[in-house]
């Protein structure tokens, strides 16, 4: 019988830090979604009876003439960066230079060998594995 060794959070960051990983995130609306959710936007002011000018769009969002607004995704499905950790914190740089950070200690955590899976209470789940 084979027994698997359990990987720490320490020892799991600190294989990961400096490496190239893949983030992926599941659970939440990301950019890749945002056509959908204008067409969902337009049909739903279609079926009010609303005109379409009713709407806006801006790089933040979809502003409506009552006040209402809805605001676009600001993550992407899955990217591609380096992961640098820190002693309470890390921070995944895309290949865009676009930088995010997380806390170590926040949420409910899952370390693998190859990486480690963050659920948080709204639902969102973010997977960090080594690239290939």
């Amino acid at each position: 019988m084979t027994t698997l060794k359990k990987i720490t959070k320490k020892s799991c960051f600190s294989r990961l830090n400096g490496q190239r990983v893949v983030k992926r995130v599941e659970g939440i609306r990301t950019i890749e979604d945002i056509d959908a959710i204008r067409d969902t936007l337009i049909q739903q002011l279609k079926a009010q009876g609303a005109p379409l000018e009713a709407m806006s769009e801006d790089d933040q969002g979809f502003h409506f003439s009552n006040g209402q607004f809805v605001l676009k995704p600001k993550m992407h499905r899955e990217e591609v960066g380096i992961l640098n950790v820190r002693s309470k914190d890390y921070v995944f740089v895309n290949d865009e230079k676009r930088a995010v950070s997380g806390d170590t200690a926040q949420g409910d955590t899952e370390y693998r060998e190859t990486g480690f899976t963050r659920r948080y209470p709204n639902g969102m789940t973010i997977h960090f594995d080594l690239a290939h």
